[in-house]
């Protein structure tokens, strides 16, 4: 990481705590992965843990600075009887440390937690990209967990979840290559960003959420 972009991270970091309500400053949590456990299966990974050594499941939020965002994801870590705490599950990047804030008031029974996003950007697209992903996790929410790695999602929400997932994709070749709101839309099309897909993207989405919230909540989900 060069000097500016830890700048960043420093500078947003602060809101993103805000944002979890953290009740507690980050501390540093070393990374050893435990030989059986999947990368995005931490809750899991601590329960085996558990099981085979004791100790207990710490839960918090695992702090991810990226490229054009910086965002808290729901995670849990391992304390073992001497009360240390170990990251036992593996990361896709290679990383030593985690950085983690302990949410006390959080107990893992199965649901889908959405992460929650900073933009660290000056870039404004990133701020829609942010909104599609709060969007596909919004639909998860109407999912149920049936085993560690499945999940029921209801038939009629999955084309929606799979047209989102392919449309959020766009966005970090796009910024990658430069792209803002003043740039040729990633569509093709010989517009702005702002007067194509960034003019056209909140107001129906939104307005899909809440059509998908009413039908699910007539339908008893």
């Amino acid at each position: 990481m060069n000097t500016e972009y830890i700048a960043r991270i420093n500078q947003y970091l602060p809101l993103l705590l805000s944002r979890i309500k953290a009740s507690s400053g980050p501390i540093v949590i070393n990374i050893q992965p435990e030989t059986d456990a999947s990368i995005n299966g931490c809750f899991y990974n601590v329960q085996r843990k558990i099981a085979k050594d004791g100790g207990r499941a710490i839960y918090g939020w695992a702090i991810r600075p990226l490229k054009y965002m910086i965002e808290a994801e729901k995670h849990a870590v391992w304390q073992a009887s001497d009360h240390t705490y170990l990251d036992i599950t593996p990361t896709a990047q290679p990383v030593s440390q985690t950085l983690f804030v302990i949410d006390d008031g959080f107990i893992y029974d199965g649901q889908v937690v959405d992460n929650v996003r900073v933009n660290i950007s000056e870039n404004k697209v990133v701020d829609d990209w942010i909104f599609v992903c709060e969007a596909i996790y919004k639909l998860y929410s109407y999912a149920q967990r049936t085993a560690e790695n499945t999940i029921i999602m209801p038939e009629n929400l999955v084309p929606m979840l799979t047209g989102l997932e392919e449309f959020a994709k766009v966005f970090e070749p796009y910024l990658d290559a430069n792209g803002n709101y003043d740039s040729i839309c990633f569509c093709g099309r010989q517009l702005s960003y702002k007067n194509c897909h960034g003019l056209d993207l909140r107001k129906p989405l939104s307005e899909a959420l809440l059509t998908v919230e009413n039908m699910m909540k007539k339908s008893g989900n």
